[in-house]
């Protein structure tokens, strides 16, 4: 590696050197560090000793270009982790920047497809290897050669890691070290906000070492930051880069101050302060929800904060809450929707409920919408209703539409980035499953209705669905489920969350104790494997949780109803871990003519809490927080 890199400016005006305090640091008339050879392929290489001697070597430089482009296509197609070494491999020194992005972004899903496919791939062989008392996760990332490979580094990539994808991954390493070396000294234009923001994020997410890289992160941020401090106006999609590169470097745990946090966050609460200003068309071109989160996990990670981040930081958080309706809508009362809540208990003892809920027909009783989330950790209650209140305005503030399922999931992830800077709540190991439902044309005809909802972690939401036979004038119920439960161990799950640096395990046991009976499969970090134990894949806060893989992205439809859609059950997993959705049909099917709906609500809590009172011993059972929202249509 090349001396100590400027970055930044004293008051006399004089480049003050960086510090280095992963890497050795050489003299600064040493050489650069040796850089691993790499054969090319045999028609490159013949083709560079024939043209070795020429006069004209555009030739030569010709078929590099290709071949590196080559490399990057076949980098972007690799199906798996074998394929992405061997387009390394091959384009060998010829390897553009660009094709080590493509290798970066491409590394973290097929790691995780990798994890995945070595528990067996499908959900019966994953599900298997996770009760065995297993875990899944990626291999460690190496920031630096083994004493082995250091030795035989003249034999090349080829020979000395092949078949070794921590060894092929260090040469990468390197020539991001060297790429971003080069442009620091001025020798190479510096790395575009594309490249950074890639860079920024695999080695945050994934954390390659010991020891971390942390400069390459430090690199990337004060790139970053001179790349905005350069634009007299950033444009949407620079800052949408530029805050992948903050979140990026607040991941690792390594960079915990840095310029780039506070410019980006003062971004990014201007331009939420002109949202509410401007037209529903030009809102189309707002800052995505996405980046408002990446800006405000950032923030959460950095926690606790120094005098200017804090500053910063409560700028944006005051321009988040502006976008969100304070003033709720007049409700219209009606016996068709009805909710009921019980508080659980532990150790024979009530204990709070961390269950909260909100269901209202509009003014002009032909919307209903409702809300369930389910809290868990220490400040779960107050995070609950927090985002019960967050996710109700959203839902009163709702155009309409076709549109309708997008808007509710954006506003799961705007009532996210809220919760995780939150004043009062602290979510660092406290979060929420969440459910946002809208039904369009109650009063209206059948076929006019619509349902729309959104969701994140294990509330559900089920349909009944009743058809009558004409034949013999019997009714027969369907249960519809319209959501489906985000576990960390679902199949659909596992790769993206290996790929976002988590490890899916159980929780550890006593010596001898069957893993079976240790619980659901939970979501660990990779690296600080104690924390969070989650036992679902997406949901609101839990800082912790986000830093490996947990998702506020969430899981969105919207459909038409049809005549035979009758009920609609609401209800958290205290509600659905002991009753199937058969179950809680059967429960609400009696009130069906009477279209009592709290009746139906009760009746099913009552029946969950007695599937607790059996699974557990006779005096004092466990009994999760319960909670059920009916609406008739």
């Amino acid at each position: 590696m090349t001396s100590a890199k400027q970055s930044s400016s004293g008051r006399d005006g004089k480049i003050k050197p960086k510090k280095r305090r992963c890497f050795w640091q050489p003299s600064a008339d040493a050489d650069k560090r040796a850089r691993p050879e790499h054969r090319p392929l045999g028609g490159l290489e013949a083709l560079l000793e024939e043209e070795e001697d020429a006069e004209d070597s555009s030739l030569t430089a010709d078929a590099v270009l290709a071949f590196s482009q080559v490399a990057d296509l076949a980098a972007e197609a690799a199906e798996n982790l074998e394929d992405l070494w061997a387009a390394l491999e091959a384009a060998g020194d010829s390897v553009s920047v660009d094709t080590v992005a493509t290798a970066l972004r491409r590394l973290p899903e097929l790691l995780g497809a990798a994890a995945a496919a070595t528990a067996g791939g499908d959900e019966a062989s994953i599900t298997a290897h996770l009760e065995k008392g297993l875990s899944i996760a990626a291999p460690p990332v190496p920031s630096q050669r083994s004493r082995e490979t250091q030795v035989s580094s003249n034999a090349g990539c080829a020979d000395a890691s092949a078949s070794s994808s921590s060894e092929a991954f260090v040469w990468v390493h390197e020539r991001v070290e060297a790429e971003l070396d080069r442009a620091a000294h001025g020798t190479s234009q510096a790395p575009s906000l594309e490249w950074l923001a890639v860079v920024a994020s695999f080695y945050g997410s994934l954390r390659p070492g010991p020891p971390l890289p942390r400069h390459v992160l430090e690199d990337c941020a004060d790139f970053a930051f001179k790349k905005l401090e350069s634009q007299d106006v950033v444009s949407n999609a620079d800052l949408v880069l530029a805050s992948k590169v903050a979140v990026g470097a607040a991941l690792s745990g390594s960079l915990g101050r840095h310029k780039l946090y506070i410019k980006v966050s003062l971004l990014v609460a201007a331009r939420l302060q002109k949202r509410k200003a401007i037209s529903n068309d030009a809102s189309k071109q707002a800052l995505p929800w996405e980046t408002v989160h990446d800006v405000s996990l950032a923030l959460a990670l950095l926690r606790p904060w120094d005098s200017k981040i804090e500053k910063a930081a409560t700028k944006f958080r005051a321009a988040l809450a502006s976008t969100q309706l304070s003033t709720p809508l007049p409700a219209v009362e009606d016996i068709r929707l009805g909710a009921e809540s019980i508080a659980g208990k532990r150790f024979g003892e009530t204990k709070e409920n961390q269950d909260a809920f909100f269901c209202q027909f509009s003014a002009c009783g032909a919307i209903a919408n409702i809300v369930v989330v389910d809290g868990h950790g220490k400040q779960g209650g107050a995070l609950a209703g927090t985002g019960r209140d967050q996710l109700a305005q959203a839902l009163l503030s709702m155009q309409g539409g076709p549109g309708s399922a997008q808007e509710l999931a954006d506003s799961i992830i705007a009532s996210d980035a809220s919760l995780l800077i939150h004043e009062t709540v602290a979510a660092e190991l406290s979060g929420a499953s969440g459910l946002a439902l809208r039904v369009d044309g109650v009063q209206k005809s059948a076929f006019e209705r619509s349902i729309s909802v959104a969701h994140v972690g294990d509330c559900r939401a089920v349909l009944g669905r009743m058809c009558v036979e004409s034949n013999a004038g019997q009714a027969s119920w369907t249960a519809v489920r319209l959501t489906e439960d985000h576990r960390p161990g679902e199949a659909t799950e596992v790769a993206r969350l290996v790929a976002a640096g988590g490890c899916i395990r159980k929780a550890t046991g006593p010596p001898g104790v069957d893993p079976a009976l240790l619980g659901p499969p939970r979501l660990w970090h990779r690296q600080q494997g104690h924390v969070p134990g989650l036992a679902m894949s997406r949901g609101l806060g839990d800082t912790m949780g986000k830093a490996c893989g947990l998702s506020p992205q969430a899981a969105a439809m919207q459909m038409k109803l049809t005549p035979e859609d009758t009920v609609l059950i609401v209800g958290s997993d205290g509600i659905f871990d002991v009753l199937s959705d058969a179950e809680v049909l059967q429960c609400c099917r009696h009130f069906a003519a009477s279209g009592e709906a709290c009746k139906a609500a009760a009746a099913v809590v009552a029946a969950a809490r007695r599937g607790w009172e059996s699974k557990g011993p006779c005096d004092k059972p466990y009994i999760d927080d319960c909670t059920c929202v009916v609406l008739f249509l």
